[in-house]
């Protein structure tokens, strides 16, 4: 997709290093993440060097391409504060139906799987005290690129979470409203219908939503998040609540705990949480580390 309209009629042996670094430049003048343009280059350096290996040029000669000036990672922190304002900005601010996705967009899962969910994808039951369960699962992905669907991203990502309470509340609520715009506009409705539809179409919402509506909290809130950040915040709160490694990492659809780890940030009740455990560690009993007790 990058190189197409700068390479895609030029013979890789005509490839010259002035060429190749004004290119680089261009993207970091357009503003692309550094992350994305060293992906870009290494992927460009791989072309040369197997094109080197295989005679097709005598030598690669874009090795050691300077990437200077291009942005380091967004930051994919959220505080809990930022959270809830978040939250309750949502709430006010948006009809009952958009608000609705985000509070699922906050379970962590991820965009292709939120916009993936189909009716069949949730099924109520209950527990053994009679309080009403909903098993939501994931199955399909759909993107701006798999707009009817597609493949989750690894096999770990097909899972199944449990939800209660009030989310139970807002999920019945997403499937009646769902079905009610479907039916509006005559579309035809079936078990693996998309539940995430557009209001005024009844077609499957566009891939863009959770974050088109994101950016109006942002307007609202000054807050800037993602989709992704929702899922960091998720996976940081879920482990600094002290929630099982392997049952955080089942629930994200990671394929291994190392991968959940990562996905955890820095917070201020998680360093709370450390300080009161090595409290008495750090300063000793009380009544015998007193400046009284020592003479001073």
């Amino acid at each position: 997709m990058h190189f197409k309209d700068a390479f895609g009629n030029m013979r890789i042996d005509q490839l010259d290093r002035q060429t190749y670094q004004h290119f680089i430049d261009d993207l970091v003048t357009r503003g692309y993440a550094k992350t994305t343009i060293f992906t870009i280059n290494a992927t460009m350096q791989r072309i040369m060097n197997d094109a080197e290996v295989n005679n097709v040029i005598f030598k690669n000669k874009l090795k050691k391409i300077e990437i200077i000036g291009a942005k380091g990672p967004k930051s994919k922190d959220l505080s809990e504060q930022d959270y809830r304002a978040l939250l309750k900005t949502a709430k006010e601010i948006f009809p009952k139906y958009r608000y609705g996705i985000l509070a699922l967009l906050t379970l962590g899962e991820r965009r292709e799987e939120l916009l993936g969910l189909q009716y069949s994808s949730f099924d109520f039951l209950q527990d053994d005290q009679g309080n009403e369960l909903c098993a939501i699962s994931f199955k399909v992905g759909r993107t701006a690129r798999k707009k009817d669907g597609g493949n989750l991203k690894t096999p770990a990502s097909y899972r199944t979470i449990y939800v209660s309470g009030e989310m139970c509340v807002i999920a019945r609520y997403m499937i009646q409203e769902s079905k009610r715009i479907c039916a509006k506009f005559n579309k035809q409705i079936t078990e693996d219908s998309f539940l995430i539809v557009n209001r005024y179409t009844g077609e499957p919402a566009e891939a863009s939503i959770p974050n088109h509506l994101l950016k109006k909290l942002e307007e609202v809130t000054g807050i800037h998040t993602s989709p992704h950040i929702f899922r960091h915040f998720f996976a940081t709160m879920a482990m600094t609540n002290g929630e099982a490694d392997t049952d955080v990492m089942h629930w994200l659809g990671h394929s291994s705990v190392m991968m959940t780890q990562s996905y955890t940030r820095a917070n201020q009740r998680g360093s709370l949480n450390v300080f009161k455990g090595m409290e008495s560690t750090l300063l000793g009993d009380r009544k015998d580390s007193s400046p009284e007790s020592k003479g001073l």
